[in-house]
């Protein structure tokens, strides 16, 4: 018996049942017989009662985000609003964002979408009073046509909070 006892103590926390002097599990099943009528375990049930303590859940506050967003043809200087980007004029197309109502900082993430090419950047918006630069992406010449910014909550795949419509010419056009 005491090779048993050697073998099951790791396992689980041994006590000795008197009636039927033996070693038992403390996490052996509970039965029928343990329990009252509205399944609370009876107090001579040869178990012990554990439970966790009652907490109150800790609220959550929703935020309701408002982004104004300006997509510009440069980093810094005076904005200019722009739907359509030509090459050679504009070295790249850069999203400023001010994000209203916002408590703390949030994950997002940046997505350029160009036909089935997507571009994806991570990064953080935070409380601010005016516009700053979050993300932007640098033109070349296989950049000509219809794109999509987007920024998601989260991941790539979260919620879109904010999605934008470009495009972008050659010169000639």
């Amino acid at each position: 018996m005491s090779s048993l006892v050697r073998l099951l103590a790791p396992a689980c926390l041994l006590v000795s049942v008197p009636l039927l002097g033996v070693a038992a599990c403390v996490d052996a099943p509970i039965t029928p017989a343990q329990l009252e009528a509205d399944g609370q375990l009876k107090h001579d049930a040869g178990q012990a009662v554990f439970g966790a303590e009652e907490r109150v859940p800790n609220r959550q506050r929703a935020e309701r985000l408002q982004l104004t967003a300006v997509l510009a043809g440069v980093a810094e200087g005076p904005l200019e609003d722009k739907a359509t980007f030509i090459l050679g004029e504009d070295e790249s197309v850069n999203l400023h964002l001010r994000a209203d109502k916002l408590d703390e900082s949030r994950p997002v993430t940046f997505t350029w979408i160009h036909g089935e090419d997507r571009l994806e950047s991570m990064g953080f918006l935070n409380p601010t009073e005016t516009l700053k630069p979050y993300a932007s992406h640098e033109l070349s010449d296989e950049d000509t046509g219809e794109w999509t910014v987007e920024v998601h909550s989260g991941g790539p795949f979260g919620a879109v909070v904010y999605e934008r419509e470009f495009e972008v010419v050659s010169p000639e056009a």
